[in-house]
């Protein structure tokens, strides 16, 4: 085996060489990355006050924001304020103006004024030459008027002894004074003509006394024939549904429906015809001008005669005065009865107008479910069912004499004669 000689001392140089070349080149490797990392560190030391430097600058940045809002709001403020005060120097421009025309009309006024004075001046210089003119006038008015009242009293005298003289003397002296162009003042005439008549026709039906009895007064009506009473004999029926006796009457056609005026005798139930009219409406208004008490206190009788309308059935459909008007057409010859609609249904209602020749709805009296009838009957019996808003006694007859009319069940001769 060879044998190998190593120089060790050689070997421990070198290596020791080559050791302090790598520790030379390390600590250079370590002062490079200490230099290294020094620069880093100043690097972020800068970064971190680049950092502040720009935080500070943002809030100098905002603060200053801050401040120029404030400053835009005084600003805006500012502006407002001198718009105001810019408006009301206008104002007061306007003003100014105003009071500098005011000032000038107030210089016209005056002007004008002065000279009114002296107008007024002479006005009243005028006024007082006037007043006593007026003055003087007067006192001559003043003798007139008293010879006027002396003259007045002298003629008063003259006519209270015009109104001393007798009715006879009085109507002489109004037929003398009648002609073509005083007659417009006669107008009245026919009222006192039928005043007398009426006096006369109280004297003849009671002859005995100087004045009317209690006993007879006058009414206002209409000519009829009854055919309940013998032969026909006419009767006089008042406004008020009182029917007495024709017992005479002055000249003058009797027709049936003419409307009149009576005295009439409530104790014989007798009438005298005193006046005939030509209208109505004439007699209505001597009824409402002469004799208005009868307006006031109307009399109702039992007595009274009720001409007959025609042999119907008739159903009155309502919750007031049922009873009542029943009663009153039964007086009329029909036959009537009345039901309650809020006590029967609608139902039973209808089955019972199929019974009746006109079924009457009174319009206040009844509810609103009950204007279903009217459909009902309205195809094959169109005038069954008959709504009446305002009703009384009287409107019930006339409504079903109408009915029976129109259904020549009733003529109007018939009603002239009193006939069925």
């Amino acid at each position: 085996m060879c044998r190998i000689e190593i120089n060790y001392k050689s070997l421990y140089k070198n290596m020791k060489k080559e050791n302090e070349k790598l520790k030379k080149a390390l600590n250079q490797q370590k002062n490079k990355e200490k230099m290294e990392q020094n620069d880093s560190l100043s690097l972020l030391q800068e970064l971190s006050n680049k950092k502040q430097q720009l935080f500070e600058t943002q809030s100098l940045l905002t603060e200053q924001n801050k401040k120029m809002v404030e400053m835009e709001l005084v600003i805006q403020q500012q502006m407002a304020q001198l718009d105001k005060q810019t408006i009301q120097i206008e104002k007061w421009r306007v003003e100014k103006s105003k009071l500098s025309a005011s000032i000038t009309k107030m210089k016209q006024l005056k002007s004008l004024a002065t000279a009114d004075k002296l107008a007024a001046q002479k006005q009243s210089n005028l006024l007082k030459e006037s007043q006593k003119l007026l003055q003087e006038e007067l006192s001559k008015c003043q003798q007139t008027i008293q010879k006027q009242e002396t003259k007045l009293i002298e003629m008063e005298t003259m006519l209270n002894r015009f109104l001393l003289l007798e009715p006879s003397h009085l109507i002489n002296h109004l037929t003398n004074q009648l002609n073509i162009t005083s007659f417009n003042q006669f107008e009245d005439l026919p009222s006192l003509y039928k005043q007398y008549v009426q006096y006369h026709s109280l004297k003849k039906v009671s002859p005995s006394s100087n004045k009317s009895s209690s006993e007879n007064k006058v009414e206002y009506g209409f000519l009829v024939k009854n055919p309940l009473l013998p032969q026909g004999k006419w009767q006089f029926v008042t406004t008020n549904s009182l029917s007495y006796e024709v017992a005479g009457k002055v000249k003058g056609k009797m027709k049936i429906g003419t409307p009149v005026s009576a005295v009439v005798n409530e104790a014989k139930k007798k009438a005298y015809i005193c006046w005939f009219y030509q209208t109505e409406s004439e007699m209505e208004h001597d009824r409402k001008t002469t004799n208005p008490q009868n307006l006031l206190t109307p009399h109702y009788k039992d007595d009274k005669v009720y001409l007959p309308i025609a042999p119907i059935s008739v159903l009155i459909v309502t919750s007031k005065n049922g009873v009542q008007y029943r009663d009153r057409l039964t007086k009329h010859g029909v036959q009537a009865d009345w039901v309650n609609p809020y006590e029967k249904s609608l139902t039973h209602i209808r089955n019972l107008s199929h019974s009746y020749d006109i079924v009457l709805l009174l319009e206040d009296a009844i509810p609103h479910e009950m204007r279903h009838l009217i459909k009902d009957f309205e195809e094959d019996h169109p005038d069954k069912i008959q709504t009446i808003y305002k009703h009384n006694e009287d409107i019930i007859v006339a409504r079903v004499r109408y009915f029976a009319i129109n259904n020549g069940l009733l003529s109007l001769t018939n009603i002239e004669t009193g006939k069925e």
